[in-house]
């Protein structure tokens, strides 16, 4: 009884373990393998399936010069998670928060020089709080607030 007992605790434990870790694990790229059944490779792009959960999917978009042009993560084939644009050069020129097809959170773009542009904030695909805007030296030349 008491055997059984511990099984039981260990397994409650290792299942929480699990669970907690899997939030983390569906945003790392160390937790996707290539998804070899489709020849976006030939287009420009490469699938990656997250080992974690089969319904989260990473795209990643290459220039013609094979940098990265894009990051992208899906949900069920809904935009979800961090979106990362980059130049040709590999510069970043923005990142976007995901979460059900629609913006939420912050959204940051850059100057070619890799200097700040924007900062703005989001809440279900709607325009929230404060929005930041910035020259290429990276002074702040404008606010706008939203509510």
């Amino acid at each position: 009884m008491i055997k059984s007992y511990i099984y039981y605790i260990a397994f409650i434990i290792l299942v929480g373990c699990l669970s907690d870790g899997a939030v983390e694990k569906a945003y790392d790229e160390k937790f996707y393998v290539k998804d070899n059944s489709n020849d976006g490779e030939n287009r420009g792009y490469i699938t990656y399936i997250s080992t974690v959960d089969t319904n989260r999917k990473l795209i990643k978009y290459f220039w013609p010069n094979g940098k990265v042009q894009l990051i992208a993560y899906y949900y069920k084939g809904y935009k979800d998670g961090s979106w990362r644009v980059f130049m040709d050069d590999g510069g970043l020129i923005s990142e976007t928060r995901y979460s059900n097809d629609k913006r939420d959170g912050e959204t940051k773009s850059y100057h070619p020089n890799g200097k700040l542009a924007t900062i703005e904030h989001y809440h279900e695909g709607n325009p929230v709080d404060t929005w930041y805007y910035y020259d290429s030296l990276g002074n702040l030349t404008k606010t706008e607030n939203y509510k």
